[in-house]
């Protein structure tokens, strides 16, 4: 092959050509092409990130990350927002599962900027628009629970209003609308 010639398995899905700062990888018969290192550790050959960019790229990923967001939707339904102070059982175990779903949501964002790179490569997590927002709500929620004894942030609470919105990035046509 010619040196200007492209072979099939260079081009990608969004059909552009890999560069040696990239690194291509194949799953579920598609090719997928994160920057060379994520978060300028993790190579594109280390084991560690294959493995990381196998869990990302698998479909189930996505359905138990939705799954998630619904049911944590379904959570913040069921919030009985009159108690301040969170005296019933009720709202102590939501409150629990909304810690719970923090951290579900914080690990999957710490695996999708390991797999995919943070910001500087076209496949990177952050240059989802969508992806934005995600990031917004995971660090906010983190924030929440850190145990801060000057300041109470039971205001960061209201952004978990905005988990549901991420069920959006699952559904191209919903996109479209917003």
């Amino acid at each position: 092959m010619d040196e200007g010639e492209v072979s099939a398995a260079q081009i990608t899905r969004k059909n552009t050509l890999t560069t040696s700062a990239m690194a291509p990888w194949e799953y579920a018969s598609k090719i997928v092409v994160y920057e060379d290192k994520s978060l300028y550790l993790f190579s594109h050959k280390s084991k560690f990130r294959r493995i990381v960019v196998a869990i990302i790229e698998q479909k189930i990923f996505d359905q138990i990350i939705l799954a998630l967001i619904v049911l944590n939707s379904m959570a913040l339904a069921c919030y009985d927002y009159s108690d301040t102070t969170d005296c019933t059982v009720r709202n102590q175990v939501l409150n629990n599962m909304g810690h719970l779903f923090s951290l579900c949501f914080f690990c999957e964002c710490v695996l999708k900027l390991i797999g995919m790179g943070a910001f500087q490569h076209y496949n990177s997590y952050l240059q989802d628009k969508w992806n934005w927002l995600d990031f917004l709500v995971v660090m906010i929620s983190i924030v929440e629970l850190l145990p801060i004894p000057v300041m109470k942030l039971r205001a960061l609470r209201t952004f978990r209003v905005l988990r549901p919105l991420r069920s959006f990035k699952a559904m191209p046509a919903m996109r479209k609308l917003i």
